[in-house]
């Protein structure tokens, strides 16, 4: 099955899945698709309001829930207390590494799933690996 492409116009992003285009919430996905650094709301507020200096890190966090209820965004789960956050435009996974901390997208192999594994129905899968990156293992070597 083909993956669908998702339009990258934050508006027309927005609209797709029914949300308001708000100045706030364009400018927090422009963000997201600009900066594919996996940024958590302090990195995603500190930069957004350089440019709308009456943006709230409420504002943020707001924004960035309801992406995630509309499927937008996701939380990387890291062993970290502050969420980092991720788009959601294709089926990927991630590798953290334990030294620097920095997150990496990896595009693995498809995994053939059924519609059910042990009667559960699969909707998505998220693959988290974590380990030492290539820049960490060559400083160790």
């Amino acid at each position: 099955m083909k993956e669908k492409t998702r339009n990258l116009d934050p508006v027309i992003l927005l609209k797709e899945v029914g949300l308001s285009p708000t100045m706030q919430r364009v400018a927090i996905l422009r963000y997201l698709l600009l900066n594919r650094n996996h940024p958590t709301v302090n990195m995603i507020y500190q930069d957004i309001r350089r440019k709308i200096p009456t943006l709230s890190k409420t504002s943020v966090y707001n924004s960035l829930n309801l992406f995630r209820k509309h499927n937008l965004v996701f939380t990387v789960p890291t062993d970290e207390d502050e969420k980092h956050y991720d788009l959601r435009l294709t089926s990927h996974s991630h590798f953290i590494c334990r030294e620097c901390r920095i997150i990496y997208d990896l595009k693995l192999p498809k995994i053939n799933i059924n519609d059910e594994i042990n009667g559960h129905k699969v909707e998505q899968y998220d693959v988290i690996l974590r380990g030492i990156c290539n820049k960490c293992k060559s400083k160790k070597s």
